[in-house]
């Protein structure tokens, strides 16, 4: 519940948890404040109560912590792009180590024998793909942004310190023009592609599917630009080489996810095809495949794959790469993975390997036929140490961890992606792993 009528509250800033909050104790109950790191020392309102602990927001910070470094962007007061400017590099990568190590202890209850190999990113200019917020003023001219910190607000941006230095002269360039389109709000997906150098932008409407036609035909005339179009568009949007990486051509096409660092995106392929060489694995099966990010290249070296995604989009894009790749070992199937699993169950399918890279909330509906699979190795690709550390709860009886990873795909947020390698254990009747 909400109550503005209490005193503000002294609160010293002693841990972060996973979702950008700092964490504080008043009177023995635990109180999650966001945009606050360790050390900072703030008077805070309640804004939300549970039984064993309450969300609260800053009214006015008292001392700021020691972590604390000035920021270099002009709107990281306002602006919810991001949240750990102000906090150094290193310090940064000590809280995701911190938040996956305490999800593992906490919710997996599971002791790591050897900590996590940590791969880190450039803290600026890494991300290849962005959601930008756009007004269209009176007079056609145009600012684009991100949305205030916990607002509807936009913050008009002329520089991302985040952002691919290509969508950054794209913004600029947007924000010296004046569009015929009558005064309106929009949105714009921003995508580089890193093969080429060019931009795939898809113009969202708040107001109508052909209120934005005017500033689409503007937009096709800048020279970065492969393909603009509306978001009603996208069904029979057209392929694009995205990159090349493992001997093989990444297509993608305009609103299809990809990861945003491809860096760090190539350091996770190459853990995984070492370790199918390594093993000698020669089936794969990769749960939540998308467009086949993980396990396309996989099958150059022999491997069979067979892929499992439930956007139509994704498994579009991931045929297309078999196509292109000339690759005849490896196919993708739209499905759900819960009902898909189970189907192979039924079927007594076998598999050297076993690849998930489920959305946030974890793939608790797939565990009971993934155990009854009984695939040799796993590995689980995440993007929430929680839901992640529940799912390794679940299958510990069945499998070990062999070792983790954790990558910084999102510098300068709480966000982090992790890697597990796990194994059946030996100790399982009938099934040799080594």
């Amino acid at each position: 519940m909400t109550d503005n009528s209490k005193q503000p509250i002294r609160l010293k800033i002693y841990s972060q948890a996973y979702g950008g909050y700092g964490v504080g104790k008043h009177e023995g109950r635990v109180l999650f404040v966001p945009d606050t790191i360790q050390g900072d020392e703030v008077d805070v309102c309640i804004q939300e109560e549970k039984k064993n602990f309450a969300f609260a927001s800053v009214l006015a910070f008292v001392k700021q912590s020691p972590l604390r470094i000035p920021s270099d962007c002009p709107y990281d007061e306002k602006c919810g792009g991001c949240q750990w400017l102000s906090i150094p590099y290193e310090t940064q990568i000590q809280f995701k180590l911190e938040f996956l190590l305490d999800a593992l202890k906490r919710t997996g209850k599971i002791p790591l024998e050897n900590k996590p190999h940590v791969h880190t990113s450039s803290s600026r200019y890494y991300r290849n793909r962005v959601l930008l917020r756009g007004t269209i003023h009176e007079g056609g001219r145009i600012h684009v942004g991100f949305m205030e910190r916990s607002s509807h607000k936009q913050v008009a941006i002329a520089h991302c310190l985040n952002v691919d230095p290509l969508i950054n002269t794209f913004i600029e360039d947007i924000s010296k023009f004046h569009t015929a389109c009558k005064a309106q709000k929009f949105r714009i997906e921003v995508q580089v592609l890193p093969a080429s150098q060019r931009l795939l932008l898809v113009l969202h409407s708040l107001h109508g599917v052909d209120s934005l036609g005017a500033l689409k035909k503007e937009l096709s005339q800048n020279k970065y630009v492969q393909w603009v179009g509306l978001s009603s568009e996208l069904v029979k949007a057209p392929f694009f080489l995205f990159e090349k990486d493992l001997d093989c051509e990444f297509f993608t096409s305009p609103g299809a996810f990809q990861q945003v660092n491809v860096p760090l995106n190539h350091e996770v392929r190459r853990l995984i095809y070492d370790f199918i060489k390594e093993k000698n694995i020669k089936s794969v099966l990769d749960l939540f495949c998308g467009s086949g990010n993980l396990s396309l290249a996989l099958a150059k070296p022999g491997s069979s794959v067979l892929g499992v995604e439930q956007s139509n989009t994704s498994i579009r894009i991931a045929n297309h790469n078999v196509v292109q790749n000339k690759i005849q070992n490896a196919r993708y199937e739209c499905a759900p993975a819960h009902s898909f699993l189970k189907g192979l169950v039924q079927s007594k399918a076998s598999f050297d390997l076993l690849i998930v890279d489920p959305p946030r909330k974890g793939m608790k509906e797939c565990i009971d036929s993934i155990k009854k699979l009984k695939v040799p190795y796993l590995i689980y690709m995440s993007c929430d140490p929680v839901t992640l550390a529940r799912d390794l709860k679940e299958l510990s009886d069945m499998y070990e961890i062999r070792e983790t990873h954790i990558f910084d795909f999102f510098a300068n947020t709480e966000h982090l992606e992790s890697l597990v390698f796990l194994s059946l254990r030996k100790n399982l009747p009938h099934l040799q792993v080594t």
